[in-house]
C-alpha cells in the first residue's frame, strides 16, 4: 500500500474469522473540518479486527514545482482533488480489501478499476448532491457561480457522481434532499440508498449561560452578536453575508458578526464583521452559547454539522433552505420564517433582515426558537450513527465473496 494513506486499526464489533481491510477515499482530514469531525467520531471505538486505511486526497503533498502550480490553478475549480484521487486509485491493489468507501466522490476512479460484481464491495457516501449544487450555484451565484456551476458541477461533478452511485453496492446520503436527487435524476433504486442524517457529539455541545459564555470570551453583554462558522466562500453565501451586514450597519450600531473559519475573501469587509479565523473545535461551544444567533446562507449543503452544533448548544439559526434545514422547514411550523428559500442576494436580503429583527426584538419568539432548534439539534448523538455505519459495513462484509 502506498505511503499516502493514514492507517487506523479499528473494530466494528463484528464476529469475523479473519482480518478485514477497508479503504476510504475522502477529501481531507485537516483538523476541525466537518470530515475530520465525522471520522474522529464514527470509528472511535473500533481497534483491531478491521483495518481501515483513509486517503485524504486534498492533504497529499505534490513534489514537482510545476505540478504544484497546476494543482493550485485547478484547486480554484476543485478539480485537483479528483485528479489526486485518481492518481491514488491507480496505485492500489484492490484484491486485498473487502470494502472501498467513496466519500465525497474522491474514490470515483477506484470504482472504474474494480470489475463488476467482484470484490471489494463499494459504499458511496453522498453529502451534498451535485444536482443541488448545480441548480443553486448557477441560479444564485452570479456570473462566477454560473461558470463554476456549469463547468464543474454541471459537467465534471455530475460525471463523478453518476459513476459513484451507479457502480455502488450501497449508498449513504445525509439528507432527504440528496435522496430525492438520486432517485429523480439518476433513477437509483431506493433499496440501494440509506438516509443517515449527521449528528454531533452531544456531550461537547450543550446549553450554557449566555452571560457566563460572554464573560469568558470578553464580549459585550449588551451587543447583539451574529455568528458564522465555516469557510467564508461564494458557495457558503459570503456575498449574501457581506451585503446583509452593510444593510444592518445602517440599522443597528450594537450588532456585530463574528466569523470563525477560513476566509479567502479579498475585498474590504464592513466594519461590523470581526474575523477570528480558524479555531479549535473544543472552543466552539462558548461561541455558540455567546452568540444570539447563527447566520448560515449557504447555497448548498448536505446536512451541516455547524447548524447541528449550534442548535445543540441552544443557538437559533437564520439560514438557507438546503440540506438538513430544508428538511426541518418541512416539519417545523415555527422554523419556516427563519429558514429562507435560496434566491439572489438582492431578493433575499430583506427576508434575512426581517428574520433577524424578529429574533432581536421579540423575546417570546426568540425563546421559542431557541427551544425548537435545541430540540432539533439534540435529537441524535454521533454514537448512534457509529452503530448505523457498523450495521451497513457488516451487511457489506457478509456479502463479500
Amino acid at each position: 500500500m502506498p505511503k499516502l494513506g493514514i492507517m487506523l486499526f479499528l473494530i466494528l464489533g463484528l464476529k469475523i474469522e479473519m482480518d478485514e481491510k477497508i479503504i476510504i477515499f475522502t477529501t481531507t482530514l485537516k483538523k476541525n473540518t466537518s470530515i475530520w469531525k465525522f471520522y474522529s467520531n464514527i470509528f472511535r471505538n473500533m481497534p483491531k479486527e478491521i483495518k481501515i486505511e483513509i486517503i485524504p486526497v486534498r492533504d497529499l503533498k505534490t513534489q514537482s514545482i510545476v505540478a504544484k502550480g497546476i494543482f493550485k490553478i485547478l484547486s480554484l475549480f476543485r478539480v485537483a482533488d479528483f485528479i489526486r484521487g485518481a492518481q491514488c486509485a491507480c496505485k492500489i491493489g484492490y484484491n486485498q480489501y473487502s470494502i472501498v468507501i467513496n466519500d465525497n466522490l474522491q474514490g470515483w476512479f477506484a470504482y472504474k478499476l474494480i470489475k463488476k460484481n467482484e470484490n471489494p464491495k463499494k459504499l458511496t457516501i453522498i453529502r451534498a448532491s451535485a444536482i443541488t449544487s448545480l441548480r443553486n450555484l448557477t441560479t444564485y451565484g452570479g456570473l462566477f457561480g454560473y461558470l463554476v456551476g456549469y463547468l464543474f458541477y454541471g459537467f465534471l461533478l455530475n460525471f463523478f457522481e453518476r459513476i459513484a452511485v451507479e457502480l455502488a453496492d450501497r449508498i449513504v446520503v445525509v439528507s432527504r434532499e440528496s435522496y430525492r436527487n438520486l432517485r429523480e435524476y439518476y433513477k437509483i433504486s431506493h433499496e440501494k440508498i440509506r438516509i443517515v442524517r449527521n449528528a454531533v457529539e452531544l456531550k461537547k455541545f450543550f446549553l450554557l449561560s449566555k452571560a457566563e459564555a460572554r464573560k469568558t470570551l470578553g464580549l459585550d453583554t449588551k451587543k447583539f452578536y451574529l455568528l458564522y462558522v465555516g469557510r467564508f466562500t461564494l458557495e457558503k453565501g459570503c456575498k449574501i453575508i457581506i451585503e446583509l451586514m452593510k444593510k444592518l450597519e445602517k440599522l443597528y450600531d450594537d450588532l456585530e458578526l463574528i466569523v470563525i473559519g477560513e476566509v479567502k475573501y479579498k475585498e474590504k469587509l464592513p466594519r461590523n464583521i470581526r474575523i477570528l479565523g480558524e479555531m479549535e473545535n473544543e472552543k466552539l461551544i462558548l461561541w455558540y452559547n455567546a452568540a444570539d444567533l447563527l447566520i448560515f446562507p449557504s447555497l448548498f449543503e448536505g446536512d451541516s454539522l455547524v447548524c447541528l452544533e449550534a442548535a445543540a448548544s441552544g443557538c437559533p439559526i437564520v439560514g438557507s433552505c438546503t440540506g438538513g434545514l430544508w428538511e426541518l422547514k418541512r416539519v417545523s411550523r415555527w422554523s419556516k420564517r427563519f429558514i429562507i428559500d435560496i434566491a439572489p442576494p438582492n431578493k433575499v436580503l430583506n427576508k434575512y433582515i426581517e428574520a433577524i429583527r424578529e429574533l432581536r426584538e421579540n423575546r417570546k419568539v426568540y425563546k421559542k426558537m431557541r427551544f425548537e432548534f435545541l430540540k432539533w439539534g439534540r435529537k441524535k448523538d454521533i454514537m448512534e450513527n457509529s452503530k448505523i455505519y457498523t450495521e451497513i459495513i457488516n451487511e457489506l462484509l457478509n456479502t463479500v465473496q
